[in-house]
């Protein structure tokens, strides 16, 4: 039948209704000290998000309808070609600027519009979407649905019932398909008049087509979720929508629905895989233990890990569990780079190659904007900066506040607070679960650690204690002027010829290893200027980057920097103080680290400069090679509380198989056989051959 005539068919069942749903979404206002924060507020509502610590499908939208009601934000999120590619896809959403419906079943696409007042069907990915939220899928269990479910509320709340009886975590969003004959379905496909900025979800249902259809068999694609009310599931219930006919080619936002009897539920399916025979190397207590595991097996379970132990002992095993025999190789957790930018695709994938599942994402000024809808992309747990100037307490709260409300794991705590405020900034970080890192100025670093900082950045920064005060208080004033005079480098210069029999360093080592505080020396952001460094531009990955995205890239011929050699003589002085010193001094009286290079700025490069910091805290700080392995992996599980960076139960499945044995040679964790990243093996192949 054709789409005229079946659309028509059932245009005397049309029945238009008032929605329940009705969107009061409080405004949230901020007020702020700086055009920095007050742009911030512009940029947050970012695209794609996803939150692997509590999302074992691996979930993701793009978009938010809070943002379409109170901000009229209708502008596209995500472009559908950039999933066109990915196996067994499940997606529902709307078109930019609310010019239709989307769905996505099994990877075959159905964008349905009004057009001359009458259903368009596009069946391609030549789309751009304003909302988007998918998973993939390749197997589904069925639940029979009992045939006293009929209503919505009824289906929501049996969902999420099937769901918890069959060992999935409710607590996680999920898809689900609904199959079989539908007593009715009450439909809508948007067509959203261009201007109008008074938005409300009668006026979407009416803007286009809608209607009822009844007894009619379809396939009903739906998300779960609720933790996500006013991002892709409406604001009064846990579920959002979607239906195909099982017979012609037509679709829409399911708004109401009532079951026919003998209809089926289906949920995912957890996906096992086996990871045998590996040798398991132990990166736990700070490096310091060395109870590796030959023969050891790895069940993962979805995106986490389900069991991990010797072979001998493993639990029996699913059927269709996936196998990778580990024969011969080395195992440990994916790298973690605790500083570093993220800008585009091919840094994801430079990141990916070099074995680094995770990192703490840094941006803005040099560094560039935030990518976040990299497909594949590291583990994300964004950064972003406070107090980069004095700043007014209630203030200070509330955009702490407001940056966890927008997805932000980590708070660099800067040097405009003073002690009181930091201790009260650390207070609400813990309350919300983020992680504090410090790069402070009128606050001293003993006060911070004494608080509870989590970590400290910049072996030039955290230094600072070693200072006199008002040199310190001078450099907080003006922290990142380039000036040979200015009082950052007049510090510089007192650095570069501390020894380590001097007083204060000794003092401020001691403060530093007797707290819980981790360092993070980001050492690779001077490693051009050490004489003995190589060219970056030599690793294989390079050659999918682009020069111009990299802040006083390295020259990719001589590897060098191209800076006045005044500046040169001054930097490479006080790295080479800084690795001959100061940080020796530190890790002597047992400070703590963190692996982290400060891509993108003064020539770092993403995944390569991480493996450069390694080799830094290894030949330079004196880093045993384990303590440097788990600087870059359990440290951070030690650091901040994520359940990421370790090989144990319930931990995020990122694990490195690598050919040969890091403890001998740190160049080994180069030659990596495969990454698994949240539970699904990379192939580094598809990864370097990334064209820009």
């Amino acid at each position: 039948m054709a789409m005229s005539a079946f659309f028509a068919s059932y245009k005397k069942k049309i029945i238009l209704k008032s929605h329940l749903y009705l969107f009061m979404i409080r405004h949230l206002r901020l007020k702020s000290n700086s055009m920095k924060r007050a742009f911030l507020l512009l940029l947050l509502f970012a695209a794609c998000q996803t939150d692997n610590s509590k999302n074992p499908l691996n979930v993701q939208h793009a978009g938010a309808l809070k943002n379409m009601m109170r901000k009229g934000d209708l502008s596209a999120k995500k472009e559908l070609q950039e999933l066109s590619e990915t196996p067994h896809l499940y997606a529902l959403g709307a078109v930019e600027n609310l010019k239709g419906e989307v769905l996505i079943y099994d990877g075959q696409p159905m964008i349905t519009s009004v057009k001359n007042g009458t259903i368009s069907v596009d069946q391609s990915f030549n789309k751009k979407t304003a909302l988007l939220v998918w998973a993939e899928v390749e197997n589904w269990m069925e639940v029979p649905v009992p045939n006293h479910i009929q209503s919505f509320g009824e289906i929501e709340s049996f969902i999420q019932k099937a769901a918890t009886e069959n060992g999935m975590d409710a607590e996680s969003p999920f898809p689900f398909l609904l199959d079989g004959t539908a007593r009715s379905v009450t439909w809508h496909v948007i067509n959203w008049k261009d201007g109008d900025t008074e938005h409300s979800h009668e006026k979407h249902i009416a803007s286009g087509l809608n209607g009822t259809l009844e007894n009619i068999a379809v396939n009903i694609l739906g998300f779960y979720s609720n933790h996500h009310r006013g991002i892709y599931t409406h604001h009064t219930t846990n579920i959002h929508a979607h239906f195909k006919t099982a017979e012609h080619p037509f679709s829409g936002h399911a708004d109401d629905l009532e079951l026919g009897e003998g209809m089926v539920l289906k949920l995912p399916v957890s996906k096992y895989t086996l990871l045998q025979n590996a040798t398991l190397i132990d990166v736990n207590n700070l490096g310091k233990s060395e109870n590796d595991v030959s023969g050891a097996c790895i069940l993962i379970k979805n995106d986490h890990i389900e069991w991990v132990g010797p072979c001998a002992e493993k639990p029996e095993i699913p059927d269709g569990t996936n196998i990778i025999d580990a024969s011969g190789k080395y195992v440990l957790p994916g790298l973690f780079d605790g500083f570093a930018a993220i800008n585009n695709q091919a840094y994801c994938n430079a990141y990916l190659y070099m074995g680094i599942t995770g990192i703490i994402s840094v941006d803005g000024g040099r560094r560039g904007p935030f990518f976040g809808a990299g497909n594949p992309s590291p583990n994300i747990f964004r950064l972003e900066g406070l107090g980069d100037e004095k700043i007014n307490t209630d203030t200070m709260l509330a955009e702490i506040e407001y940056l966890h409300q927008k997805g932000f794991k980590v708070l660099l705590l800067m040097y405009g607070l003073s002690p009181k405020q930091l201790g009260l900034a650390i207070k609400k970080a813990a309350e919300l679960d983020m992680a504090t890192i410090g790069e402070m100025g009128y606050t001293t670093y003993k006060e911070g650690m004494d608080l509870g900082l989590d970590a400290v950045v910049h072996t030039t920064r955290y230094s600072l204690d070693v200072a006199p005060r008002d040199m310190a208080k001078a450099v907080a004033d003006e922290p990142f002027s380039n000036d040979l005079n200015s009082p950052k480098w007049k510090y510089y210069k007192f650095l570069t010829h501390l020894k380590k029999d001097y007083e204060p360093l000794q003092q401020h080592a001691q403060n530093l290893g007797n707290s819980n505080t981790f360092l993070i020396p980001t050492s690779s952001l001077s490693y051009l200027d050490l004489p003995e460094h190589k060219n970056p531009w030599k690793e294989p990955v390079a050659a999918i980057l682009d020069i111009k995205d990299v802040n006083r890239p390295a020259d990719p011929k001589t590897g060098d920097h191209s800076i006045d050699s005044e500046e040169q003589a001054a930097y490479t002085d006080l790295i080479t103080n800084e690795l001959a010193n100061i940080e020796p001094t530190y890790r002597k009286h047992g400070a703590k680290y963190l692996a982290g290079s400060g891509t993108d700025v003064w020539g770092t490069m993403p995944g390569i400069s991480l493996h450069t910091e390694l080799w830094l805290l290894h030949n330079k700080i004196g880093l045993t090679n384990r303590e440097v392995l788990a600087a870059a992996t359990s440290n951070f599980a030690d650091a901040f509380g994520w359940k990421n960076g370790k090989i144990e139960k319930g931990f995020s499945a990122n694990i490195l198989i690598l050919n040969e044995n890091p403890l001998e040679d740190l160049e080994n964790l180069k030659d990596i056989e495969t990454v698994i990243l949240n539970g699904v093996a990379i192939d580094r192949a598809i990864l370097i051959n990334y064209a820009k």
